[in-house]
């Protein structure tokens, strides 16, 4: 989060450069938060399983969408990441790794009643919803990811000149990966203030620092959302702690 909130101030000092190498400080030391946070409910074990799986996937995922098209659209990413794996920098998986785990605590929040459900309808269900609070972060990242050079799009269209395919993509990548893993017993209130910090620094950063104002306010109505319902049912399980929280949440959906 320090880094994130330097950021724009190296920006301006640099007029524009080092923000490859303060991209990279910012998704591997949030990375390293969501491990951290992971700690005090699963164990390392688990944890590593967990990342290994979700970033060799997303990086399988990447490498189709850059070479094929599929499922994202056609795009390609620059030279701006050196270290890359058939043209898509290691850097991309651990972004996915970075917010598809705090997603998760979100969408614990959101559908308690499946969260710990066992059921193939309680993990389809709570994998779609789960893609969606994923997405919506690309609504912030993908438009500013862009205009910094760090990959670009073949055939500009649709959100911001970013392809509606993308998000489609975004949404079944995310689905697939929450499937697989299966996440349970997540620590949900660390989780939740690494994706609530992360829309805040990514919507003052897009609309007021780098000049992006629409992307910030649409991003930011959707991704805020998802946080700030959320939010009201960790709240009011906090002040009720003797009602659980999928209790909360049919009350609040009332």
């Amino acid at each position: 989060m320090i880094v994130m909130l330097l950021t724009p101030t190296v920006y301006y000092i640099s007029e524009g450069n080092h923000l490859t190498l303060m991209t990279l400080l910012g998704v591997v030391s949030m990375s390293g938060c969501v491990f951290v946070s992971l700690t005090g409910k699963w164990s390392g074990k688990r944890i590593a399983g967990m990342a290994a799986l979700v970033t060799g996937f997303c990086l399988s995922v990447e490498i189709l969408g850059s070479t094929t098209g599929f499922p994202f659209g056609h795009y390609q990413y620059s030279g701006a990441f050196s270290v890359q794996f058939q043209g898509v920098p290691l850097l991309i998986p651990l972004a996915w790794f970075m917010m598809i785990v705090p997603a998760w605590g979100v969408t614990a929040l959101l559908l308690p009643s499946r969260a710990e459900g066992g059921t193939v309808i309680d993990r389809v269900v709570f994998a779609g919803l789960a893609g969606l609070v994923m997405t919506a972060w690309d609504l912030l990242v993908d438009p500013q990811m862009v205009a910094f050079g760090f990959w670009e799009w073949m055939n500009p269209s649709g959100y911001f000149g970013i392809p509606w395919s993308n998000f489609a993509g975004w949404w079944l990548t995310s689905f697939l990966t929450t499937l697989m893993v299966n996440p349970r017993n997540l620590p949900l209130f660390p989780l939740l203030v690494l994706y609530s910090l992360t829309f805040l620094f990514e919507v003052i950063g897009l609309g007021l620092i780098f000049g992006h104002p629409y992307q910030a306010l649409v991003g930011g109505v959707i991704m805020g959302g998802f946080a700030f319902t959320a939010w009201s049912r960790y709240l009011m399980h906090v002040v009720r702690p003797e009602i659980p929280l999928a209790t909360v949440a049919e009350q609040t959906s009332e």
